[in-house]
């Protein structure tokens, strides 16, 4: 079966509810979607203190929980939080090439046959999430629902081609030692679930 999504438009996006807050965007960027309450944003911009981390989040509720944690740490002038829609940030604030890494750390994986436009991999919108990531910039996905990854797998090579540089399933039974990095991860592997955790390359 031929893989096909409709067009992407920006001018049918509407404008952000936080416009971007730099002059220059910095020269390593990364991008993290649907950052939750920001367990992987704080111990990623902690690690890579050369990196710059924009975490975004949607949800009122995560995004208050996020910015209680971020209060609690030392200063992370590396990481900056965004209580605002994605797809309408990243389209008006983000050009080509600016991008060095993407997380979907878990995103929602809307099942029914009907949602499959609500996919992040069949959004028309990752035509321009596409353009935005640097020549051999990355994109990590993140998910518990192994026909999710199998589906997301086969678009981001054959829609928009990205290279699979990364497939792999963790479990807490066989990763013991090994640190979620959500909250979601941490109570799928405490369940005993299949994680799956794969990488993809703009060539």
């Amino acid at each position: 079966m031929t893989l096909s999504v409709r067009e992407f438009d920006p001018k049918h996006v509407p404008r952000p509810s936080l416009p971007s807050s730099w002059n220059k965007i910095p020269d390593v960027l990364d991008v993290e979607i649907g950052c939750g309450v920001g367990t992987h944003a704080l111990s990623y911009a902690k690690a890579h203190p050369e990196r710059f981390l924009v975490a975004i989040e949607k949800s009122p509720v995560r995004f208050g929980t996020f910015r209680r944690h971020l209060s609690e740490h030392p200063s992370l002038p590396n990481l900056l939080p965004l209580h605002t829609n994605a797809i309408s940030w990243i389209t008006h604030s983000l050009g080509a090439q600016s991008v060095d890494r993407y997380f979907l750390l878990y995103p929602n994986p809307n099942p029914k046959k009907k949602h499959l436009n609500l996919r992040w991999h069949a959004m028309p919108f990752m035509h321009h999430m596409t353009q935005t990531l640097k020549s051999e910039g990355l994109l990590t996905l993140a998910t518990n629902v192994e026909a999710y990854a199998q589906e997301a797998s086969k678009y981001f090579r054959e829609v928009w081609g990205l290279e699979a540089l990364k497939s792999e399933t963790i479990q807490q039974d066989t990763h013991p030692t090994f640190l979620p990095r959500t909250n979601f991860e941490k109570k799928y592997l405490i369940r005993g679930e299949i994680c799956h955790n794969l990488v993809f390359q703009k060539p």
